[in-house]
């Protein structure tokens, strides 16, 4: 999922995924302008062991990217914040109704549930920098969406359906569903 919008009078695209980074990008020539790592960045590039290497994140941001709100000018992304320990080892074994990770052939082991949490991060695309941040206690999959009244609305998954101030993303409202 990518987000087209303007700031400071250039035409932008942002995009992140499981990496956890949040790219932006000129729309015109695709050169970068920044990337900011949007939840715990551990070990993504140390060669694994096989005693194992905790490596974060593994889920970073999911299906819904980057929302830009006109009103703040501030880019909204909600992330996940979840490791797991990798090992080396032989090749794995594809088996139906497994997930093909290799997790399950002894290659690493997920943190606990109760080790996982999230982030919503807003970040001004115009200087590539955290605006400001909200630790949450569970990880945060659902999509924002900014209003022009400076509401930023969002779920999470303890079915809690939330509204923010967009500008300090102080919380103004939770409704479990």
């Amino acid at each position: 999922m990518v987000s087209l919008f303007d700031a400071g009078g250039k035409q932008l695209v942002a995009t992140a995924g499981k990496e956890g980074i949040l790219h932006v990008v000129t729309r015109d020539d695709g050169k970068l302008v920044f990337k900011l790592p949007m939840t715990t960045m551990l070990n993504h590039d140390v060669p694994l062991t096989p005693e194992g290497v905790r490596v974060c994140p593994v889920a970073g941001v999911q299906w819904n990217g980057a929302a830009h709100s006109q009103t703040t000018g501030l880019l909204y992304v909600n992330a996940i914040d979840w490791c797991t320990v990798f090992k080396s080892g032989p090749d794995p074994k594809w088996v139906a109704t497994v997930p093909y990770t290799g997790l399950a052939n002894g290659w690493g082991t997920n943190d606990p549930i109760s080790k996982w949490s999230g982030w919503i991060n807003a970040v001004n695309p115009q200087t590539g920098k955290m605006a400001w941040r909200v630790h949450t206690p569970a990880p945060m999959y659902a999509a924002l969406t900014p209003t022009a009244g400076n509401v930023l609305f969002t779920g999470d998954l303890g079915g809690n359906f939330l509204a923010l101030d967009a500008r300090n993303g102080k919380e103004l409202y939770r409704f479990n569903t």
